[in-house]
């Protein structure tokens, strides 16, 4: 009869990958988990952090950053993240670009913010294609040709808040020519989405095609 020998390092991986069948925490700085399971659920993010998986590393920094399960903590938060960044995970890298830009460390760092929101959006994270838009607009409403690039990007994904910037652009003529019909369509997407909204310039862009073809 043979037998195995499971390491601890795997034990925990398997762990891990079990907690993630119950809970899955994609965003940072998403809203508070109320649910009695949040410190359970931290623990276990812990074990599997500390034995390096990025994801856990990840997801520990959310949960530091929201308190779910722990007292807030940013400096915690930033540490947690900036191991899976290291390790070129691309949620953790837009989670390090947004801590930048809001100032969580101190003052804000637009500088660096982008660079990490590069990072990640090189790696196909829509957020962070949409925080590089955001972060592409010069002043007030002067949105370059950068802004509308990236938007465009995020919104070829999928990402709803980029459908309704997109839209927002073709409306009002923001970097690219006014094509109200074009910014009905990502209005409509951006809805369709979930954004809340879009769910008012769905309705002004429809009034006024329905006005124009009368």
């Amino acid at each position: 009869m043979k037998t195995f020998i499971i390491s601890r390092k795997l034990l925990m991986t398997f762990a891990f990958m079990v907690l993630l069948g119950g809970l899955t925490a994609q965003n940072a700085h998403h809203d508070n988990d109320t649910s009695a399971n949040s410190e359970m659920n931290a623990q276990n993010f812990r074990a599997a952090a500390e034995s390096g998986n990025a994801e856990a590393q990840f997801n520990l920094g959310n949960c530091y950053y929201d308190g779910l399960g722990v007292e807030v903590n940013v400096v915690d938060a930033i540490s947690w993240y900036s191991r899976a960044a290291d390790q070129n995970y691309a949620p953790a890298q837009n989670a390090l670009g947004k801590a930048y830009e809001n100032g969580d460390m101190g003052t804000p760092d637009l500088k660096l913010a982008k660079k990490f929101y590069t990072l990640a959006a090189n790696q196909g994270n829509l957020q962070a294609m949409y925080n590089l838009g955001r972060n592409s607009v010069d002043g007030f409403y002067n949105y370059t040709t950068d802004a509308v690039r990236w938007f465009a990007k995020s919104a070829g994904g999928g990402y709803a808040p980029a459908m309704f910037e997109l839209g927002f652009c073709y409306e009002h003529g923001y970097g690219v020519k006014v094509n109200r019909a074009i910014a009905l369509e990502w209005y409509i997407k951006s809805q369709q989405g979930g954004y809340e909204e879009a769910k008012e310039a769905v309705a002004r862009l429809g009034e006024g095609s329905q006005s124009d073809s009368e």
